[in-house]
């Protein structure tokens, strides 16, 4: 079985996603 899935986040705080629930492209970078 495969999986194209890398990874898996949790906003448990909500500072992933900025005011329009979107990844910015700074913290793309930082999660890479």
């Amino acid at each position: 079985m495969s999986s194209d899935i890398q990874v898996i986040a949790v906003d448990i705080d909500g500072t992933l996603l900025n005011s329009n629930h979107e990844l910015t492209e700074r913290t793309e970078k930082a999660l890479r």
